[in-house]
């Protein structure tokens, strides 16, 4: 399967998160492509079997739980692009501390859903920072993509 793993980061957890993705897929004979959001193009969201959209959450315009900025406006950049008939997978790192934990999953599942996107599997929302216990982390990730792989 041909896969695209785009992401956009703050701290780099969210880079580790999307680079440890890819791993393990290419190890499951995937063909992945490495992106962040920033590099990414409207055609890069319909060329592929399946996308992962990966994002931090945090305060943006006074409002919090937002996607990264850099992820927002690549959303207000393809905001006429119909996503239909394509598959989509999100992840992302937040706080449980704050009110709406790993929203910018929230904002991301809402505008595939509102192109005619279709979002195959719960997203992975890892707490805090990649770094703070990554043997734990791992098992999260790779227990979530098992239950992704099991839907494509």
């Amino acid at each position: 399967m041909n896969i695209l793993v785009t992401y956009a980061t703050n701290s780099g957890s969210t880079y580790l998160v999307a680079k440890y993705i890819s791993e393990k897929l290419q190890e499951h004979t995937h063909q992945v492509t490495l992106l962040n959001i920033m590099d990414a193009n409207p055609e890069d969201l319909l060329k592929y079997d399946l996308v992962f959209l990966g994002s931090n959450s945090w305060d943006f315009e006074h409002k919090e739980g937002q996607p990264h900025h850099a992820f927002m406006q690549f959303l207000d950049g393809i905001k006429d692009v119909q996503l239909s008939d394509h598959k989509y997978v999100l992840f992302g790192c937040g706080d449980k501390s704050y009110q709406y934990f790993c929203g910018a999953l929230t904002v991301i599942e809402e505008f595939v859903k509102a192109h005619a996107g279709q979002v195959i599997a719960e997203p992975l929302k890892i707490n805090q920072y990649f770094f703070n216990d990554t043997d734990k982390i791992h098992s999260q990730i790779d227990s979530w993509l098992s239950e992704v792989e099991q839907k494509f």
